[in-house]
């Protein structure tokens, strides 16, 4: 699945989902960089989770309504509950066994 926008615009359409991963990142952040490529491939391996990313240059209130005070950082966003908030370069074995615990949380395999 391929990871979308998220913005102040269309985020009512995906916070309805059962469960949402945000990446908060920014253009000039080399780490955001190197995390985009992994969360990226998650979305590929995960399809039961939506990803989306938010720019926090762009997207200033978002970062703001989630307390983002550093990037990348990751939201993950299970029946409009917040279960995880994650700042710093996560690699990608940590990433899978996040994402493979929150379908254990969300009960969804």
């Amino acid at each position: 699945m391929a990871v979308m926008e998220l913005s102040q615009v269309n985020f009512d359409d995906y916070f309805d989902k059962p469960l949402l991963a945000i990446e908060f990142w920014a253009p000039w952040c080399e780490p955001c960089h190197d995390f985009s490529r992994v969360y990226e491939s998650a979305a590929q391996k995960y399809p039961q989770i939506t990803f989306v990313k938010v720019n926090v240059d762009q997207e200033i209130a978002l970062a703001k309504d989630f307390s983002v005070r550093s990037v990348p950082t990751l939201v993950v966003i299970h029946q409009k509950t917040m279960i995880l908030h994650q700042a710093g370069l996560i690699p990608e074995h940590a990433l899978r066994d996040l994402m493979d615990q929150t379908l254990h949380i969300a009960n969804i395999e």
